[in-house]
């Protein structure tokens, strides 16, 4: 990833990107809004002798899918924060817009076009952290709770070994094998901690980031549970095979779940293509419309964080948020 100020190339493979980078354009203009022409000519410049009216093509199909993410987020949850005239011509910023809807969602755009390996912390913030706390109030949600005590969920992955973090849910710092031990507790699902390989535990969290579960009042096993990974940047194909339930209780519990956890894949990108495949590999896929959909009423200080990390990135980018 060459940045957040990366010009995509126009081609049917980077719609996606092509309206990330309207988006972020519209962030940059004092006046907050962008015109189809006016990205058009920009990347004519990485169109590779392409005419106007090819790279045109490639912006109206990627302002068609800005179109279907306001559907694709719905009415339900957090409310996408720009809008496009009755045209198509023109892309605007929404100042109208509650500042924790634009919040999110620009958090999740900046995670997703910033370089996460380099650029990931800001206002003493961590962005890997911060997306694992929404992947686990988005599971909450998902799962029907926030009012309902028998839903819980945890985080499980990078959050977890954070000291310092206001999040009282997250399972306690500490070893590996504690963790399992404290997450099997709590299921009430494979025992405890056995590692069946006799070489040293280097695992930090076994690929699994965040948890989720529905309780029944007879307090026995057999529940509704999740099991979820969380990632930031675009680069997150690969990782789609590596969560796998029943390879983690193999592999770090005595015992396997009375019903394996579901699989659940968030990533901070937008996705269009391949939406079955990519499915099918990593369990439900929640990407960042979806994700929008489910974040409703979330923690105060959760959001305070997640403006504060999204106020700091955008200044240090010159990107415009208020």
């Amino acid at each position: 990833m060459a940045g957040i100020a990366e010009v995509p190339k126009p081609n049917p493979s980077n719609l996606n990107a092509i309206g990330d980078f309207i988006e972020l354009e519209c962030l940059r203009r004092a006046d907050k809004n962008v015109s189809a022409l006016d990205i058009t000519r920009i990347m004519e410049r990485e169109a590779e002798q392409m005419s106007q009216d090819a790279v045109m093509v490639y912006v109206r199909d990627s302002i068609k899918d800005l179109e279907a993410r306001i559907s694709n987020i719905g009415n339900r949850g957090a409310i996408y924060p720009f809008q496009i005239d009755s045209t198509g011509g023109l892309i605007e910023y929404r100042m109208d817009v509650e500042d924790s809807d634009r919040m999110i969602y620009l958090f999740m755009v900046l995670c997703t076009r910033m370089n996460m390996k380099n650029d990931r912390k800001h206002a003493t913030h961590d962005a890997a952290v911060l997306f694992e706390q929404l992947c686990r109030e988005v599971c909450v949600r998902l799962w029907g709770g926030n009012s309902d005590d028998r839903v819980k969920a945890i985080v499980f992955g990078t959050g977890r070994l954070v000291e310092g973090s206001n999040d009282h849910d997250l399972l306690d710092k500490g070893t590996f094998s504690e963790a399992v031990n404290k997450l099997c507790k709590d299921l009430r699902e494979g025992v405890g901690f056995d590692a069946k390989s006799k070489g040293p535990i280097t695992a930090k969290d076994g690929k699994l980031d965040v948890v989720v579960w529905r309780s029944f009042a007879d307090e026995r096993n057999g529940q509704l549970i999740g099991f979820g990974q969380c990632k930031t940047g675009t680069n997150w194909e690969a990782d789609l095979m590596k969560l796998r339930p029943d390879d983690f209780f193999s592999k770090w519990a005595r015992q396997h779940p009375t019903v394996l956890p579901t699989r659940l894949y968030f990533v901070t990108d937008r996705v269009i293509e391949r939406w079955y495949d990519r499915s099918r590999d990593g369990g439900v896929l929640l990407d960042r419309c979806r994700i929008m959909e489910y974040c409703v009423d979330l923690p105060p200080l959760l959001m305070e964080n997640i403006s504060a990390w999204v106020v700091a990135a955008a200044k240090k980018h010159g990107l415009q948020i208020v």
